[in-house]
């Protein structure tokens, strides 16, 4: 069984992982404040509906910073480079050959968040991202949307918020409904979105429990869906991939120092999709994978 190193990082989530911390900023100093994230993946392969198996790795890598500009105003900024590498081994559905194989996704967003009187935090994150296989035409593998949300702290235990993600996903528009959640139920036990570092994360929920001694442990799942341009050399030349999944995860995180943080993750992709479309969109190619077990290493900070 082939290993390799993946990020799970559809354009959505990359604009969504600045929507938390912009929805909960707190007044403070107008400094600018920095963060940073490194993160290694792996989907082992896994079985086709119609015969043959495939898998998936990559790295990610990702700078953000967020500035109060005062009590009420807050701006950000995000830049982020994913790698995902697929794998296939006779995939009968795309007669018997690799329809992509390594797909790069560099980005960048900026977003900005005000806090209104009545405590309600509303945030609006633009971002513009290349997804596409190595040799794909860099016009026709640009992704590009924004993000809207509302969120409130109604305690120093609870904040919770909502929103929606519009993109030009390639030769398609969608659209991404979130929660935000942020509730501490007991000293050592909370409910929020996964970090968005992790390759589960933002798109999901947690349960995380405080273990004491800079020591965390989690459960949860998240929604992930990856759609990109292929080469003019694949098999179905500038063709479009997709791929969908719902991680299930477990992961365990140690706090190196008060700055940063080690986390290993593991778990398993269920409901797993691979879609194969022409250069205009219209699908040619829809097939199931079976469940596959995953594992994270991810290393983060800030300063």
């Amino acid at each position: 069984m082939q290993t390799r190193l993946l990020a799970l990082a559809s354009a959505a989530v990359f604009a969504s992982a600045a929507a938390p911390a912009l929805a909960q900023t707190a007044p403070g100093p107008t400094d600018w404040r920095w963060s940073y994230s490194a993160a290694g993946f792996n989907v082992f392969r896994s079985d086709l509906d119609n015969g043959g198996s495939a898998g998936m790795a990559g790295l990610f890598v990702g700078l953000s910073g967020l500035k109060p500009i005062d009590s009420k105003l807050a701006i950000s900024t995000a830049i982020r480079f994913d790698l995902l590498d697929f794998s296939f081994r006779s995939p009968t559905a795309f007669g018997g050959v690799a329809p992509w194989n390594r797909v790069y996704q560099p980005g960048i967003s900026v977003g900005v968040s005000y806090l209104l009187d009545n405590g309600w935090r509303l945030g609006f994150v633009p971002t513009v991202q290349y997804s596409g296989e190595s040799g794909a035409k860099f016009g026709d593998a640009i992704v590009w949307g924004a993000l809207a949300s509302a969120s409130k702290t109604f305690s120093k235990d609870l904040t919770l918020g909502f929103g929606v993600a519009g993109f030009s996903r390639i030769e398609k528009t969608s659209f991404f409904p979130f929660l935000i959640v942020n509730w501490r139920i007991t000293e050592n036990l909370r409910l929020a979105n996964p970090f968005a570092a992790g390759p589960a994360g933002p798109a999901g929920l947690e349960l995380v429990y405080d273990l004491g001694g800079g020591w965390e442990t989690g459960v949860g799942a998240a929604y992930r869906s990856f759609r990109f341009r292929n080469s003019e050399d694949a098999p179905t030349p500038n063709s479009i991939g997709e791929a969908r999944m719902i991680p299930v995860f477990a992961r365990i995180a140690k706090n190196l120092t008060p700055a940063m943080q080690l986390e290993l993750m593991a778990g398993a992709t269920v409901g797993n999709q691979l879609k194969l479309y022409d250069q205009g969109g219209e699908r040619l190619v829809s097939e199931n994978q079976d469940a596959a077990p995953f594992v994270a290493l991810t290393f983060s900070g800030r300063f």
